[in-house]
């Protein structure tokens, strides 16, 4: 049985900086997001689900 889990991560920033989105990539891979961070490739999340976030 596969476990699931959710982590959630607040930060004190209201909005990002252009320079955060280059550090990372995603792809699709079977019905499922992975986002990668491309300095470091031992740092990804993969999900199935798409939740909106609201502050």
């Amino acid at each position: 049985m596969d476990e699931t889990q959710t982590h959630t991560v607040e930060t004190a920033r209201t909005e990002p900086d252009r320079t955060d989105f280059d550090d990372y990539a995603s792809y699709e891979e079977n019905d499922s997001l992975v986002v990668c961070d491309r300095q470091n490739p031992n740092a990804w999340v993969k999900s199935d689900v798409t939740a909106e976030i609201r502050s």
